[in-house]
């Protein structure tokens, strides 16, 4: 596994949780994700060498928990900047906290967007031809140069 890889691309995921709870991504947040999907899975179908799956999984992974501790850290400014979810969980009538509610589900939504990801590198690896080792930039390949 290329961790520094997959630390690399779970930035992009940080940088979502924060515009969310800052209110930037409301009505386009699902074309954001499936921009950076994409985007995730070609660099790891070029650059992973191997385990293309694990890499999708693991930055999936990372974005949903991520994204969680992001939204629940700064959840006061996530429920003034975001309204309409607030509204949706207090029609809901949750018997808990919103914030246990969304740190709760981060894991499963970063492992459900994990185990998408991971399929999608996976399948895209079998299409599209890896970088040579030489050409990717020398810290995201291990000492083996894979």
């Amino acid at each position: 596994m290329n961790w520094t890889l997959v630390a690399l691309l779970a930035i992009p995921g940080l940088m979502m949780g924060l515009l969310s709870v800052m209110g930037h991504t409301r009505g386009i947040e699902p074309y954001l994700w499936l921009v950076l999907a994409v985007f995730a899975t070609l660099v790891i179908a070029r650059t992973a060498g191997e385990r293309y799956f694990l890499h999708g999984l693991a930055v999936g992974i990372a974005w949903g928990v991520l994204n969680g501790l992001v939204a629940t850290g700064l959840f006061w400014v996530y429920a003034r900047h975001n309204p309409e979810v607030m509204q949706r969980v207090q029609a809901g009538g949750a018997r808990i906290a919103p914030q246990a509610m969304f740190l709760m589900s981060a894991p499963l939504i970063g492992l459900a967007t994990g185990v998408v990801l991971g399929l999608l590198c996976w399948g895209v690896s079998h299409v599209i031809q890896p970088a040579p080792p030489d050409r990717i930039w020398p810290a995201l390949t291990d000492e083996k140069g894979e």
